[in-house]
C-alpha cells in the first residue's frame, strides 16, 4: 500500500524508532549515468543533533544530502543503491510516496528562494495546499518567531518576501520549512551567499533549532562546522573517510586524510 500522507508515515515511524536514530544510510552508492558519485556510504543521525558534512568540492556532500529526502529523483541519470532508513523505514521502498518524505524531511538551499508572494503566504502556502488544518495567523507567527523574524517583519506580513535582505530571506525559507512540522531539516550551504552578520544569525538559529529538530548541514567552512555541529563527517571522493564527534574530528582525527583536510593540506 502506498504511504501517501504524513499521518500514515508517522504511524509507521512510531514502530520503527530504534536507538534514537532518525536517519540512517547503509551502503549507499549513487551514479549519475556512468559516473559514480557516492561509494558505499554509511552514517546514522541521532535525534535533536546537528551534523555537518565537510570535505572538498565535488566529494559528494550535496548528493548525499539530497538522497535523504529523495531530491535526486528529479535527475534523469540518477541511480541509487543501498538503503536509507527514516525512523526504521526504507524511504526508497516502493510503498513510500517521495512527497511525504519531503514534507517530513525539509530542505533549505544555498541561495534563499522565497516564493514571489507575501511573507504571510510564504509560510502558510505549503501547509494549506497539503491539507493541514491550522490557525494560519498562529502558524505564521509561531514559525517566524522560531527563526527570530517576527519582530522584524510583523508589521509588513503582506509585503513580498523578496523585499527582505538576503539573511532575512534565508530565515524566511527556514520558517517556511518549519511550518510543515518536519522531523529533519537539511541545509545545503545555507550561509554561502550571506554576509558575516547574517551568517552569525543563521548559526545561532541552528543551535536553537536542534532542541526540536535533527539538522544535517553541508558546509565548506570548517569554522562553521566546528561552531554549529555536534557531529561531523569528512567526505572525500565519494566516501565518508571518518565521522564522529565534531571536536574529535578536528582535534584528534583518526585518519590521515581527515588530518590533512582539517589542517588545510588538501581540499
Amino acid at each position: 500500500m502506498l504511504i501517501s500522507d504524513v499521518e500514515q508515515l508517522n504511524e509507521k515511524m512510531s514502530y520503527g524508532l530504534t536507538n534514537h536514530s532518525v536517519l540512517q544510510a547503509d551502503q549507499v552508492s549513487v551514479h549519475y549515468g556512468d559516473n559514480q558519485v557516492l561509494k558505499d556510504v554509511s552514517i546514522s543521525l541521532r535525534e535533536r543533533s546537528v551534523y555537518a558534512l565537510i570535505g572538498p568540492s565535488g566529494c559528494g556532500k550535496s548528493t548525499l544530502l539530497r538522497c535523504f529526502n529523495r531530491m535526486n529523483d528529479f535527475v534523469e541519470t540518477f541511480r541509487f543503491d543501498g538503503k536509507i532508513s527514516f525512523f526504521g523505514h526504507n524511504i526508497y521502498d516502493p510503498d513510500i510516496d517521495p512527497e511525504v518524505i519531503r514534507k517530513s524531511i525539509g530542505m533549505v538551499f544555498q541561495k534563499p528562494n522565497p516564493f514571489p508572494a507575501s511573507i504571510y503566504k510564504n509560510i502558510m502556502w505549503a501547509p494549506k495546499i497539503n491539507g493541514m488544518d491550522q490557525d494560519w495567523d498562529e502558524l505564521v507567527e509561531t514559525s517566524l518567531k522560531q527563526v527570530g523574524l517576527w519582530d522584524e517583519v510583523s508589521d509588513r506580513l503582506n509585503r513580498s518576501g523578496l523585499e527582505l535582505s538576503g539573511g532575512q530571506q534565508q530565515r524566511l525559507c527556514i520558517a517556511r520549512t518549519i511550518a510543515m512540522n518536519p522531523k529533519v531539516i537539511l541545509m545545503d550551504e545555507p550561509c554561502a551567499s550571506l554576509d558575516p552578520i547574517s551568517t552569525a544569525k543563521i548559526e545561532e538559529l541552528i543551535e536553537q533549532l536542534k532542541e526540536k529538530y535533527t539538522i544535517l548541514i553541508v558546509t565548506h567552512s570548517m569554522q562553521q562546522a566546528r561552531r554549529t555541529s555536534d557531529f561531523s563527517a569528512f567526505m572525500y571522493q565519494g566516501e565518508i573517510i571518518e565521522h564522529g564527534i565534531t571536536k574529535d574530528i578536528f582535534e584528534s582525527p583518526r585518519e590521515r586524510l581527515t588530518q590533512e583536510y582539517v589542517n588545510g593540506k588538501i581540499g
